[in-house]
């Protein structure tokens, strides 16, 4: 009997041990690390020009500008940065008005950094 319960316990033990841990959403996001994320949002070749992060969320409840943790400005090619950012789970989200298109464009995009590491990442935006 006890050698059948060891058995079945190395067993238990051995199917924990074999998980795979997300290590990534672990973490603590946000300002004060030693990771970026860089990339571009831009609509038809029309750069847009306001991206929004939100810290440990891969979608946030919300998408309205107060409802994020910061916002960076792009420039006029669309490129935008956030720096210094701990390794965790982030929510990427551009916004703006495509004159060509004549409508507003908006769309976003998880990311996960996990370790030290600089990503670039474009985020996808439509009507």
């Amino acid at each position: 009997m006890a050698r059948s319960t060891t058995i079945v316990l190395s067993v238990v033990a051995l199917a924990f041990s074999s998980c795979e841990v997300d290590t990534c959403s672990m973490q603590n996001p946000g300002f004060g690390g030693n990771s970026a994320i860089m990339g571009q949002v831009k609509h038809h070749n029309k750069p847009i020009l306001q991206v929004f992060i939100k810290y440990g969320s891969s979608i946030p409840q919300k998408i309205e500008p107060n409802s994020f943790d910061a916002s960076a400005q792009a420039d006029h090619e669309g490129h935008f940065s956030f720096d210094e950012l701990m390794p965790g789970e982030y929510y990427l989200h551009g916004t703006g008005y495509d004159s060509l298109a004549s409508s507003f464009v908006k769309g976003g995009i998880a990311i996960s950094i996990c370790a030290d590491e600089n990503l670039s990442i474009d985020i996808p935006v439509s009507e």
